[in-house]
């Protein structure tokens, strides 16, 4: 028997003149109840999973999802405290939000992560800009050892708790390229400004 806890399908498309078009929710589940197993007493073999629709510019986002991997090389890996903040287009921060230790194995070498992020107060993409001058999402580090990611995707909820309905994708990097954190500057930068979907 296998027991998921939570799943997020998404498309990749192939950018055309508008980056954001390029990736679209499809369907989630969270907090999944039931085992998938052949054995007829552990469990179903599949489940449905419910589609999701994509938020607009004007939806309200509660809650992030955030889901990133390590990259697969010696030392990639670390002990150092992660960090997500998120300003507005007024330069205010709006989410301060420090990984915590978790059942997971945190920020390890080729481990892959998933966070859920709480929001409070909500905001929608409008408060944050859609200009070079508006609002950004930056991804730092605590301390000096130093860490590589595979991958970020961050992804902002409709609603605060439970299974979402509408997903609006904020970053999506499939390919990290922005080199090691850490705050050993001979080793990496402390924090990096991510690229944000809606801006294209």
């Amino acid at each position: 028997m296998w027991k998921p806890e939570h799943c997020i399908v998404w498309g990749e498309g192939i950018p055309t003149l508008l980056e954001s078009d390029a990736v679209a929710p499809i369907a989630i589940e969270t907090d999944l109840p039931v085992g998938l197993s052949t054995e007829r007493d552990e469990g179903p073999v599949s489940i449905p999973l419910r589609r999701v629709h994509r938020g607009g510019m004007s939806m309200q986002i509660n809650r992030l999802l955030m889901l990133m991997t390590t990259a697969d090389q010696e030392d990639a890996g670390t002990e150092s405290g992660v960090e997500l903040q998120i300003t507005n287009a007024a330069g205010s921060v709006i989410v301060d939000f420090e990984i915590p230790n978790s059942p997971q194995d945190d920020q390890e070498r080729a481990q892959a992560n998933f966070y859920f992020v709480p929001v409070s107060p909500g905001f929608s993409l409008n408060d944050l800009g859609n200009d070079l001058g508006g609002g950004s999402v930056t991804l730092g580090i605590k301390g000096q050892d130093a860490w590589l990611p595979q991958s970020f995707f961050l992804f902002g909820l409709d609603h605060a708790s439970g299974r979402p309905d509408f997903l609006v994708p904020l970053v999506h990097i499939g390919n990290w390229v922005y080199g090691w954190l850490s705050t050993d500057s001979s080793e990496g930068e402390s924090s990096i400004s991510l690229p944000q979907i809606w801006r294209y």
